[in-house]
Formats: structure tokens, C-alpha cells, sequence
């Protein structure tokens, strides 16, 4: 059964009472092509439009509500209606029978049919997303420092076999999606003079050199270029100096080796965060 979900109301496929959505469209679709077409004079065709860039996706859906009242069916629509004059965006999440996606979206316009007293209200909600992918439910992953330690198994048996614990200081990001998607990484101190995050598959390098106290986080997000110490609003971008961005590709995986530089304090932490990326 498929529900939609916007700005915390549930629609569902069907329900004896409540909401109840009745077309669901755009969702799956492909946006627009931007494209140029520029045909070539007097020749057959036209000249490569280079990257085929999208517009953003147009998603809307249809819905009823099956009140026990008039009044109850008004409130409810009243209610709904906050959101379409909310400056911030809302969270736009369909469940089908494969996945959970989501997009944010802006509420463009919610269009309400004359229900005639009746208990049920019709409406249509038509929204906005500026980015064209539909995104599934993220996956975290972490790691501390690299670190060995070793000895001889028991009961000792010839060849001798020692073993190697301890932590490798890696993490593997997987993107499920049908996307490229960008990671996102944060983390803690304390380290002297910060750290380099490898992409071990491509050698891609993220270098950030500043003092970090044990309490510090560091969230590096590479899809925007952007660094921030404990809080958005304290950007260190400044001290990344080395910024091989890298995204991971549809179906694919990193494996990101998290090295410290300097001295050591407290209990450093690497956590990567993806979120598979579908069209």
C-alpha cells in the first residue's frame, strides 16, 4: 500500500476516515530537459548539447478528507492549509512497495473544491523541489582512529598464528540508489592538527588542519564545499586544504580511511552519513 506524507499529515491509499489521497503524480517521473536544441544549418540534426541538465521536479497529489462532520472536515483542511503558508519548506515522503523516498519541496498551491456541507473536502497540492532526486533512508557509519594490537592464539598450534585486532579506521559507504550521492562526514576530537579523510578506491583526499579539543565536531559536507565547527552557523571551511570532493556513484561504495594528524586526545570519531539518490 502506498501512503504520501507532507509536513507530518498522512495520506493515506485508503481509510474508512481521514485523509485519503486519490492521485499521486510526478513522483516517478523524470523532470524536464534543459537542454538546448539547436538545430544545424542546412545539415541533418542538431549540435551536442553538452550535459543534459534537469529542471526540478514538479510533484503533486490529490486527496479527500472523510470527516465525521462538516465542521470536523473543515478543521482539517484549515489545518493543512499552515503549510502552504510556512516560509520554510516542508518534507514531501512517498511509501510504495519498494522504498521510502523523500524531497523537499515549496508548497505552491493547495486548491480546495466546494464540498456543498458535505463531510468530505476534496483538495489538490501542487509543490516544488529544486532538486530533481528523490532520496532514500540514510545510512550511517562509523570509525575511530587506526589502530593494531596482536598476539598468539590459544591453544598454540604449529604453524604458530598470531592475530592482528583492533581498529582499521575505515568506513564503507554504500549509495543503494539509481544516483550518484553525496556524503556527508562529521567528526570528533581531539586531534592537535586535525585530519585527512581518504578515499581509499580513488585516492581522493579531504585535508582539514585546525585544533580540535575532545569536545569539537567537524562536519564536512562535500556536496556544497562547506565546513562547520559544532554549529551551521560556525563556518571553518576555511582550514580545508586539500578539497578532492568526491561523490559515490549509483550501486557503488567508499571506503574512506580516517587519519588524525597531530597528537591525540580523548576518543576521535569518523561518522559518514549517505543517503541513496534515485530519479
Amino acid at each position: 500500500m502506498t501512503t504520501v506524507e507532507l509536513g507530518g499529515v498522512t495520506f493515506q491509499e485508503w481509510a474508512e476516515s481521514g485523509w485519503v489521497f486519490t492521485d499521486l503524480i510526478g513522483w516517478w517521473s523524470v523532470p524536464s530537459s534543459r537542454a538546448p536544441h539547436d538545430p544545424i544549418p542546412q545539415g541533418h540534426g542538431a549540435f551536442d548539447p553538452g550535459v543534459d541538465w534537469r529542471d526540478g521536479a514538479v510533484p503533486s497529489f490529490k486527496a479527500i478528507y472523510l470527516g465525521n462532520s462538516e465542521s470536523d472536515a473543515i478543521a482539517a483542511v484549515e489545518s493543512l492549509m499552515a503549510l502552504g503558508t510556512s516560509d520554510a519548506q516542508q518534507v514531501l515522503t512517498v511509501t510504495d512497495a519498494i522504498r521510502t523516498t523523500s524531497r523537499n519541496v515549496s508548497v505552491e498551491a493547495i486548491s480546495v473544491i466546494d464540498h456543498h456541507g458535505r463531510n468530505e473536502i476534496e483538495i489538490a497540492v501542487d509543490c516544488f523541489a529544486a532538486d530533481p532526486l528523490r532520496y532514500g533512508d540514510a545510512v550511517t557509519a562509523s570509525a575511530g582512529l587506526p589502530s593494531l594490537a596482536g598476539g598468539i592464539t590459544f591453544p598454540i598450534t604449529f604453524p604458530i598464528t598470531f592475530t592482528s585486532t583492533g581498529d582499521p579506521g575505515r568506513i564503507v559507504l554504500t549509495n543503494e540508489g539509481t544516483q550518484e550521492s553525496w556524503p556527508q562526514f562529521t567528526v570528533r576530537g581531539g586531534l592537535s592538527n586535525g585530519f585527512s579523510l581518504v578515499a581509499v578506491e580513488t585516492g581522493k583526499e579531504i585535508r582539514f588542519e585546525f585544533p580540535l579539543s575532545p569536545t569539537d565536531e567537524v562536519t564536512v559536507d562535500p556536496r556544497s564545499g562547506q565546513a562547520w565547527i559544532n554549529d551551521p552557523s560556525n563556518a571553518v571551511g576555511g582550514f580545508l586544504t586539500v578539497r578532492d570532493w568526491w561523490s559515490v556513484p549509483p550501486g557503488a561504495s567508499r571506503t574512506v580511511q580516517f587519519n588524525g594528524l597531530g597528537s591525540v586526545s580523548g576518543s576521535p570519531l569518523l561518522t559518514g552519513v549517505i543517503t541513496p539518490a534515485y530519479l
